[in-house]
């Protein structure tokens, strides 16, 4: 369990923080589109055409739509470049020693006989 909290934990806290950067941009893309829309109905008649005016305010609509989008593809990106990091770091520390060194194997001659004495086995 306490391997799973830890691994979970890096993922939890990198999931709240895309919740609240979401909600920022979601707040920000709305007051923007709100400004937008007071200022088409705020201006004279005949200024922009009708067609220019709907147009900028069906594209507006969508605004949070392509911020999230934009935002998730620039997340992804930066973990794949972390994770090409990662594989060049690896590919740079020097390999371990084998696991069986020759000069601790015993001589190719034992045991002898067919016996083993546990006397006769040193622990080092």
């Amino acid at each position: 369990m306490k391997l799973m909290d830890g691994y979970s934990r890096p993922k939890f806290n990198i999931a709240g923080g895309m919740e609240w950067l979401c909600f920022r941009l979601d707040m920000l893309s709305s007051i923007t589109f709100a400004f937008s829309l007071i200022f088409l109905i705020s201006i004279q008649n005949g200024v922009i055409d009708p067609g220019v005016a709907c147009l900028s305010v069906t594209y507006g609509l969508n605004l949070n739509t392509l911020q999230a989008l934009v935002i998730c593809n620039l997340c992804n990106l930066e973990n794949k470049i972390i994770s090409v990091e990662r594989i060049l770091q690896y590919t740079c520390i020097p390999s371990e020693p084998p696991l069986v060194e020759q000069s601790k194997q015993p001589d190719p001659s034992w045991p002898l006989h067919g016996k083993v004495d546990i006397r006769d086995l040193q622990v080092r």
